[in-house]
């Protein structure tokens, strides 16, 4: 790997209104490595190469919900830029699907024990806390954050003084 490339990722916002209220589909982890029994976006998945983030979203809702989206049908919401470890970060990038054709459903169940639609002002308390905070900055019309850069930012601003 080049010290120039950094992995990215991709988060699927599915929202739907129900009696005014801002809903969005959730997926509980259960099975996996990283970030095992939280709640996370409906759809998360890593981009492949030669792949755009929008082609992403596109192949992770069919691969992960069973649902069809059209390009046109997707609404960019935020890049989260997370800091993993020193050396290795990753983009998240986050989009809302304005429309889509099936019902979702669990089509990865070695991954994913429960789908869940939630009130935005209501969402679980173990969710992982950067996709919390990216659902919330999309109603708030925030479309830039970071994680785990505070310290290495204390400590450049340290050397600068």
């Amino acid at each position: 790997m080049t010290p120039y490339a950094t992995p990215s990722a991709v988060m699927l916002l599915l929202l739907r209104r129900v009696e005014g209220r801002p809903q969005i589909l959730l997926q509980h982890r259960h099975g996996v490595k990283l970030l095992n029994d939280l709640w996370d976006t409906a759809v998360t998945g890593h981009v492949e190469q030669d792949e755009s983030m929008r082609q992403a979203v596109i192949r992770e809702a069919r691969e992960e919900l069973g649902i069809h989206i059209a390009l046109e049908d997707l609404r960019f919401s935020a890049l989260g830029h997370v800091l993993i470890r020193p050396g290795y970060s990753y983009y998240n990038g986050y989009f809302e699907a304005l429309r889509w054709q099936g019902e979702p459903r669990i089509m990865e169940s070695n991954k994913c024990d429960d789908l869940r639609w939630f009130d935005v002002d209501n969402l679980p308390p173990d969710m992982i806390p950067e996709r919390r905070a990216a659902v919330l900055n999309h109603f708030r019309g925030i479309r830039y954050h970071e994680v785990g850069f505070e310290k290495t930012l204390s400590d450049k601003t340290q050397l600068q003084e």
